[in-house]
């Protein structure tokens, strides 16, 4: 079995139906343990988890569960993170450096404005952005980026 999580992403138990069943460490050896562990998102890479079924006294060999913890990108630096325009400018995207830039209309969720991020100036406000990275698996927190449009007199 295959489990995937992004680096710091929350990690539940694992699972496995059996009679009895029994966790470990390693391949063999050791001591099990009745609690289903849960993997560390903390660091990215492979880890193995392997467990067994014990029924009347006679144990199965064991089976091997592999949690891949993919790379997240750390947030990107914006900087500065504001941009002032007069009322019907004409805006050229604000590209910033990055892995994967994705720009967005709310912290969570909102909508996917792509690579770059064209301000609509047509009405005069204070308008917030969000903006990450992300590797095409996981996607790093999502900064803010602040425009002013300011009316015409």
């Amino acid at each position: 079995t295959i489990s995937t999580y992004c680096q710091f992403q929350s990690a539940s138990s694992l699972t496995a139906s059996g009679t009895n069943v029994l966790w470990y460490s390693s391949s063999s050896g050791g001591v099990g343990s009745g609690t289903a562990p849960t993997p560390i998102t903390s660091i990215s890479g492979v880890q193995f988890f392997y467990v067994s079924q014990t029924n009347m006294g006679c144990e199965s060999a064991r089976g091997v569960f592999t949690v891949q913890i993919n790379f997240t990108p750390s947030a990107p630096v914006v900087s500065p993170n504001q941009q002032v325009y007069c009322q019907f400018s004409t805006v050229t995207g604000i590209a910033i450096p990055g892995i994967g830039i994705q720009w967005y209309t709310a912290s969570l969720g909102g909508v996917n404005l792509g690579g770059v991020l064209t301000p609509n100036t047509s009405l005069a406000g204070v308008y917030t952005y969000y903006v990450s990275q992300s590797n095409g698996v996981c996607e790093s927190a999502r900064v803010p980026f602040f425009t002013t449009v300011v009316g015409l007199p």
